[in-house]
C-alpha cells in the first residue's frame, strides 16, 4: 500500500511560484535520472548478448 497526500494551493497563494518552479525542476530532475540509469540498463544488456 502507498500513502499519498494532495495539497492545492490556488495560483493566487504567495507560495505558488516557488512552489510551481520546484515542483518543475524536481520533474526534470526525475527524468534525467531516469534518462541515465535507462541508458546504462540498455547498454549492458546489449553488451551481454
Amino acid at each position: 500500500m502507498q500513502l499519498t497526500e494532495l495539497h492545492i494551493i490556488k495560483s493566487t497563494e504567495h507560495r505558488f511560484a516557488q512552489i510551481d518552479e520546484l515542483a518543475f525542476k524536481s520533474k526534470n530532475l526525475y527524468n534525467a535520472a531516469n534518462y541515465v540509469l535507462s541508458s546504462i540498463f540498455w547498454s549492458r544488456n546489449k553488451l551481454g548478448r
